[in-house]
């Protein structure tokens, strides 16, 4: 595993990310119906005009994904140094995490939507300057 050990890491922090196991989500609060975005922390899924296609950032993908990826390479790190006796028991976690990763990757990519402009898949969004433009605000909770 030490020759795969950061594809496999990115891979992991990836679907990790676009799991939504855990993150933000950010919905509108006011008159005029605005996307919904999800971070992990940060900003890089939106939905679409129906609930069947979603957008995603660029930067939010990458930014989450590198965010994720050294948290799991300082959680490996730590556990090296715990020198458990059980590696078989570690391994079989980290294949259950590139199934589980493997899964939300094609799910994703399922619902992911054409096309590359600002108001669909894009560099980065900023959710602040589409409220003010809706006179609108973005309300964040943790899931």
């Amino acid at each position: 595993m030490k020759r795969y050990k950061y594809f496999v890491v990115i891979y992991i922090a990836l679907g990790l990310v676009l799991s939504n196991i855990c993150g933000i989500t950010y919905e509108s609060i006011g008159g005029e119906w605005l996307p919904k975005y999800w971070g992990n922390p940060i900003i890089y899924r939106k939905q679409g005009a129906n609930s069947l296609e979603d957008y995603y950032s660029i930067y939010g993908l990458l930014a989450n994904t590198v965010i994720w990826s050294v948290l799991l390479l300082l959680i490996d790190k730590l556990i090296e140094k715990m020198k458990l006796s059980q590696k078989i028991l570690y391994k079989v976690l980290v294949f259950i995490f590139l199934v589980f990763s493997s899964y939300f990757l094609v799910v994703n990519c399922t619902f992911i939507s054409e096309g590359f402009e600002e108001d669909l898949n894009y560099w980065h969004w900023d959710i602040n300057k589409e409220a003010e433009k809706y006179n609108s605000k973005y309300k964040r909770s943790f899931y």
